[in-house]
C-alpha cells in the first residue's frame, strides 16, 4: 500500500507490503548499463509491478558498489565501505557486513538477493546509525531512499523528497526517526540524492531532483499478482 506523509518539511513517500504476498526482487536491468528506474523490471506473466525504488550506489564504470547477489547468482564482492542488505528466503531483511566469499556463497543459497547499502538507521528496534565513515553526507539534509522491515514482517520502502521547492530532505537521524515511527525494527539507507525515486504502478510519485529520471544501477522492484 502506498501513502504519503509530511515530515521534517519534506514529502515522505511510503510503500508497505507483505513480502509473502508481494514479491520483492533486485534487478539491474541490462547488465553493465545504467538505466532509468522506469525501464527496469521484469514481471512474470501473472505479475505486474506494484512499486520500485532505486537501490545501490554506483559510479564510474561500476554499476553497483558493494555485494550483489540475485537469484542465486553472484556478481560483485563485499566491500568494507558498504553494508550488505540481505533478503532471506524466510522473508527476513538482514543488515550485516559480509566478511568473505564463503558468507556470500551461503546467501546465494539462502537469500533471494543481497545488495549494498550505506549506513544503518534502525537495528533491533532502536535508532542505530553505523558505517558512516565513507558517507560524511549523513549529517546533511538530502533526498533519501531507505528500506526497512517491521516486526510483523512487512517491508517498508521510503523515498524522502528533497532539493525541490518546499522539500528540504533529511539527514540520517531524521530518516532513522521516520523509519522507527513507521514501525521498522531494522532499516538501512540506500543511494539517495538525485537518484532517489519511487514509482508506484507506472507513476513516479516523487519529484526527481533534476526534473527527470537519473540513470541508475540496481533497483528494488515489488511485484504483485495481476488482478485480472
Amino acid at each position: 500500500m502506498y501513502r504519503k506523509i509530511r515530515k521534517y518539511a519534506s514529502d515522505v513517500h511510503i510503500y508497505e507490503f507483505d513480502p509473502k504476498i508481494e514479491r520483492i526482487d533486485a534487478d539491474f536491468g541490462v547488465r553493465s548499463k545504467l538505466e532509468p528506474l522506469s525501464k527496469i523490471g521484469q514481471p512474470k506473466p501473472d505479475e505486474e509491478i506494484a512499486c520500485k525504488i532505486n537501490a545501490t550506489f554506483f559510479g564510474g564504470n561500476a554499476e553497483n558498489y558493494g555485494t550483489l547477489v540475485d537469484e542465486g547468482k553472484y556478481y560483485t564482492a563485499p566491500s568494507p565501505n558498504y553494508l550488505d542488505v540481505v533478503f532471506t528466503k524466510d522473508y527476513k531483511l538482514i543488515i550485516t557486513h559480509l566478511k568473505n566469499l564463503q558468507e556470500v556463497a551461503y546467501w546465494q543459497g539462502n537469500g533471494f538477493w543481497v545488495v549494498g547499502g550505506s549506513f544503518s538507521l534502525v537495528l533491533d528496534g532502536k535508532i542505530n546509525i553505523t558505517n558512516t565513515a565513507a558517507f560524511p553526507h549523513y549529517k546533511e539534509r538530502h533526498p533519501r531512499t531507505a528500506i526497512g522491515q517491521k516486526a510483523d514482517g512487512n517491508v517498508v520502502l521510503v523515498v524522502v523528497q528533497g532539493r525541490t521547492s518546499g522539500n528540504s530532505g533529511v539527514n540520517a537521524n531524521e530518516l532513522a526517526d521516520i523509519m522507527l515511527e513507521l514501525g521498522c525494527i531494522n532499516a538501512v539507507n540506500l543511494d539517495g540524492g538525485g537518484s532517489s525515486e519511487m514509482i508506484v504502478g507506472d507513476e513516479i510519485v516523487n519529484q526527481p531532483t533534476d526534473g527527470k529520471e537519473r540513470p541508475i544501477g540496481v533497483a528494488l522492484i515489488v511485484y504483485k499478482k495481476k488482478t485480472s
